[in-house]
């Protein structure tokens, strides 16, 4: 941002909150592996420590014919490059049936993550009210990595509060668990959810109401508490706005990542759709677009008749573990797996590291 200020360039983020969450280590603050500091930083100081202006609002529309951004409180922002990492919502369309009146009080949604924060917090305070024989009945529904690392974190909090026989953790994840992870892979962390004394349930939820969760199958499972990891979706921002996107409401980019129709419109992470190939929505993706954005942005601005953009060439094999709490992992890359420590040091490295470079 500095530079581009510097360069007389006047820099506008627009974020509705002061903070900014590292979503791939929620699980681990769920679990009190992390503090809530650990897992965020402050965005509007970052950004106004070079010079930029942060507006705490939320984009609902994009007006590329008029180059200008509508904001939830009725302002605009004009731009002349514009670029979109809007993030992702947890997808709700997969079920029959969402007591939507519990959300954020018995029923919590993994995204936005700001809203999921209060989570961890209803449920100590469960705990503790709940006694061995009227126990706290705990439901993740998800067969992502985020749903496993939950189940294994709601665990691990009940666990270090002493109060572990006072909680029944039971995840619904569906017959196609883990999909784009291999078979080794998924016994793995199944292996460690067992351990943990949690149910592993290959159904899929369909109903879920105040006090139990329904599959397709006809199973009916008693949930005090329910969390909801089932993959995401883009927040409408796009489908509001005259561009072009895929079925879920992605803006579709090319390998410039620039958006198909408006080459001055940019998008990263999990709201956009790559268009050379489907890319699995995953953090070492996120990061990389960033740099491609950076350069290519600088490029539009100061160099907009011949701009030399850089293509994003996705890596085919990265690093992939999940936080499986109390100091246990499962990672893989390269097609070879392992589980344990180590695999759980590895991750916690990447995850604190990443997040230091932003909250210096």
């Amino acid at each position: 941002i500095s530079n581009m200020v510097h360069r007389g360039v006047e820099v506008t983020v627009v974020h509705p909150s002061r903070w900014l969450y590292y979503t791939g280590m929620l699980p681990g603050y769920v679990g009190g592996s992390y503090r809530r500091e650990d897992i965020r930083f402050d965005i509007g100081q970052t950004v106004s420590l070079q010079g930029g202006t942060h507006v705490r609002d939320y984009a609902t529309r994009i007006e590329p014919h008029k180059r200008r951004v509508l904001l939830t409180s009725g302002t605009t922002v004009p731009y002349d490059v514009l670029s979109c990492n809007v993030g992702s919502i947890t997808r709700i369309d997969c079920f029959q049936e969402v007591a939507k009146s519990q959300i954020e009080k018995t029923i919590f949604l993994v995204k936005p993550v700001e809203q999921f924060m209060r989570f961890r917090r209803q449920l100590i305070l469960r705990l503790y009210n709940a006694t061995a024989e009227n126990k706290l009945h705990c439901v993740v529904i998800g067969g992502g990595p985020g749903a496993h690392e939950l189940a294994a974190n709601i665990w691990y909090c009940a666990h270090k509060m002493g109060m572990i026989q006072r909680i029944t953790i039971t995840i619904l994840r569906g017959r196609n668990a883990l999909s784009n992870q291999s078979l080794a892979f998924k016994r793995m962390a199944t292996h460690s959810l067992h351990a943990k004394n949690i149910d592993c349930i290959d159904e899929y939820a369909r109903h879920v109401v105040g006090d139990h969760v329904r599959t397709a199958n006809g199973g009916s499972y008693p949930s005090d508490i329910t969390c909801i990891s089932t993959g995401v979706l883009p927040p409408p921002l796009f489908s509001n706005s005259t561009l072009a996107v895929d079925e879920s409401g992605a803006l579709r980019v090319n390998r410039f990542l620039q958006s198909l129709e408006y080459t001055n419109i940019l998008g990263g992470g999990d709201c956009i759709a790559f268009e050379p190939r489907p890319l699995d929505r995953v953090g070492v993706y996120a990061v990389r677009e960033m740099r491609i954005l950076v350069r290519n942005i600088s490029e539009l601005l100061f160099r907009p008749h011949a701009p030399q953009l850089k293509a994003f060439k996705p890596q085919r094999h990265y690093f992939f573990a999940l936080n499986m709490a109390a100091g246990h992992g499962v990672a893989s890359k390269w097609g070879i797996n392992c589980a344990g420590k180590l695999a759980f040091d590895l991750k916690y490295r990447f995850d604190t590291s990443f997040m230091r470079r932003f909250q210096r």
